[in-house]
């Protein structure tokens, strides 16, 4: 996200958004949540969260006209995906799979539409750069000219004909215009290859965030597939039954290294069977509450 923003106040100049964007819900909300995920106090992370998120996606809106408008939709998007991941990862730690999964889709899918719009919306941006660096370079081309034919002419001295002076004072009208910009155009020269790399950068970046979800919803999928199997086949479908033994087995809990895997572990267990006052007491003790 850093790298979109960084951009798109080069580009948002002077458009008027209206009411508070996703955007800026998400850098306000962003300290807490991380905050309140770093105490591992999940459920907070999903009331906040689920406050916030819109019922459904929003449509991505841009305009040919004013390239300002699609990136203020990559923005939306990307703070939107943001929420999404967020609680994806509280519910996993939660112990609701089912529900991180479809956040985690969500996220997907809305990384997915910034993914196939990305291209188109960066173009008029891309184009304006080039332009202006090639204009930029053109003129310092231009002006190092006017100074080397400048030199040449000056150098005849008392030598030069007529003709050779009337050019050397129009060139050097010339050079002293052209000098003026020439600040400007060896900024743009500096500058112009950095907002295009940033830009390059920023099309990757896109792209490649909508290929990060489906191997970690393909991992959970596996998880649940395989507890699923665990609990048919050895407890007859009774989760009662399988919270039970898991949480007897003291092997289970002590194996795990990490707080924040034995509060997943044990989150897990209380989402299958919220009744268990053995498994209640674990966390209790792990979360300093008893």
């Amino acid at each position: 996200m850093k790298l979109l923003n960084a951009i798109a106040i080069i580009v948002l100049a002077n458009v008027g958004l209206g009411a508070q964007t996703y955007t800026e819900r998400l850098q306000a909300a962003q300290p807490e949540i991380e905050k309140l995920l770093k105490s591992m106090e999940y459920k907070e992370v999903i009331t906040k969260i689920k406050a916030i998120l819109p019922p459904t996606i929003p449509e991505f809106t841009k305009d040919e006209v004013n390239p300002a408008v699609g990136m203020a939709s990559l923005q939306e998007f990307g703070a939107i995906r943001s929420f999404h991941v967020y609680l994806g990862q509280a519910y996993v730690m939660a112990g609701d799979l089912e529900k991180a999964i479809d956040n985690f889709r969500k996220a997907e899918e809305v990384a997915n539409v910034n993914a196939s719009e990305i291209d188109v919306i960066i173009a008029p941006a891309v184009g304006n750069w080039n332009k202006a660096y090639e204009t930029a370079q053109q003129g310092l081309e231009f002006l190092e000219s006017f100074r080397k034919q400048k030199e040449e002419l000056e150098a005849k001295g008392k030598k030069a004909s007529k003709q050779e002076k009337d050019v050397l004072k129009k060139i050097t009208e010339n050079e002293s215009k052209y000098a003026e910009s020439a600040p400007e155009w060896e900024a743009m020269v500096e500058r112009a290859p950095v907002i295009l790399e940033q830009l390059s950068q920023l099309c990757e970046t896109t792209k490649s965030e909508a290929t990060r979800f489906a191997p970690a919803i393909a991992d959970l999928q596996q998880d649940l597939k395989s507890e699923k199997e665990t609990i048919e086949s050895k407890f007859a479908g009774d989760k009662v039954k399988y919270v039970e033994s898991v949480i007897e087995t003291t092997e289970n809990l002590a194996s795990l290294k990490s707080v924040a895997d034995k509060v997943k572990f044990l989150n897990r267990l209380l989402f299958l069977d919220p009744s268990n006052k053995a498994v209640q007491g674990q966390l209790n003790t792990i979360l300093g509450k008893s």
